[in-house]
């Protein structure tokens, strides 16, 4: 009996021996350890969506004026940035017989990918087209215009081949081949695609000093990734928070599990001095208490791991997001839970392996 293995077999039974209690005591650890599961799953997923969003709006763009560039300039910050980057201006035209003006982007055919438009239907302008100055436009598809039509602006009629979705690039109407309108007065602009994670404020420093030494000072660089890292870290701390509540629960629910080995303690004085008499040492009586905490938390690290697989799901759902756990987290989480059951049924075990046979067994 006095073998510490068979002490730990039998803090193990006396575990399963309460499945109610073992429920009891593992019930608010569990969902601690279901909650901080949760809360980081859906809160990493949704980070990684809003991120990714923000950079199909074109959060991600840097956007460079200040003087007329030329298309050398254009290669200068696509060689720094490692994206695509175009020239491009705008301007207020009517079209047709209507009153009200649009706002037309002249553009380079590279603006596609370095402002992330998005099409609808048909395409945008190839490189030829642009070089030649083709009659052709691309209308967003809140402006009224029908792919295959045409449209009268300016003296001239612009073939529509393409409609793009408007929330992907605001404050624009319609776009044309920069070499359509060239010639007109305004200040040329570059915006240059920064890409998902990249350095976009580091890559716009080096575009604007580049240009500066062309063209002086007054060239300036902007971007929203001040405003989207601001926005991120609104999200992290607000995860964190959730994640801090979702711990206080499993603090909890260790306490509850020692309180319960402390009045197991109490209520096996009889048992523990039986086994002191018949030759167990202090460290075989330590076993049966740890094995038995140990077991406690261990359950409460799976029933938390299901939790937490439902949990998740349940909030995906309602959100609209698709989070997922790491099945290679499982382990890992049974694991940290039976450690810290360990540590919190150390004042127990020490309790009793303190007690005499004489004072246990009176």
């Amino acid at each position: 009996m006095s073998r510490r293995s068979d002490m730990l077999v039998i803090g193990i039974k006396n575990a399963a021996l309460y499945p109610l209690r073992m429920l009891l005591c593992t019930l608010t650890l569990s969902i601690g350890v279901g909650a901080v599961m949760c809360v980081w799953a859906i809160s990493k997923t949704g980070e990684d969506a809003v991120r990714e969003e923000l950079w199909r709006m074109g959060i991600s763009r840097i956007e460079l004026s200040g003087s007329a560039f030329c298309s050398s300039d254009a290669l200068s910050a696509e060689e720094i940035a490692g994206e695509s980057a175009a020239r491009h201006f705008s301007f207020p035209a009517r079209f047709g017989g209507e009153t009200d003006k649009r706002i037309i982007t002249a553009c380079e055919s590279e603006l596609e990918s370095a402002a992330g438009i998005r099409l609808a239907s048909g395409r945008f302008f190839t490189r030829l087209e642009q070089e030649r100055g083709a009659r052709v436009c691309i209308a967003s598809d809140s402006s009224g215009f029908i792919l295959g039509e045409s449209a009268e602006t300016m003296g001239m009629t612009l073939d529509i081949i393409g409609i793009f979705e408007a929330s992907s690039a605001r404050g624009t109407d319609v776009f044309v081949p920069l070499a359509l309108f060239e010639g007109l007065s305004g200040i040329l602009g570059i915006t240059v695609n920064a890409g998902i994670n990249a350095d976009a404020r580091g890559k716009a420093e080096d575009m604007k000093n580049a240009l500066a030494l062309k063209y002086g000072s007054g060239v300036t660089a902007q971007s929203a990734i001040r405003e989207t890292a601001a926005a991120q870290e609104v999200l992290r701390v607000f995860s964190k928070v959730l994640i801090w509540v979702s711990a206080a629960c499993i603090l909890l629910g260790l306490v509850g599990i020692m309180s319960v080995m402390l009045l197991s303690v109490s209520q096996r004085r009889r048992e523990i001095g039986l086994y002191i008499a018949l030759g167990a040492g202090k460290a075989s009586v330590m076993s049966i208490f740890l094995s038995e905490g140990c077991a406690y938390s261990a359950m409460g690290g799976l029933f938390g791991a299901v939790i937490g697989i439902l949990l998740t799901k349940t909030a995906g759902w309602a959100i609209g997001i698709s989070a997922k756990i790491p099945t290679r987290l499982f382990p890992i989480i049974i694991l940290a839970s039976s450690a810290l059951g360990l540590l919190f049924s150390l004042l127990p075990a020490l309790k009793a392996c303190s007690l005499s046979p004489a004072d246990a067994l009176r």
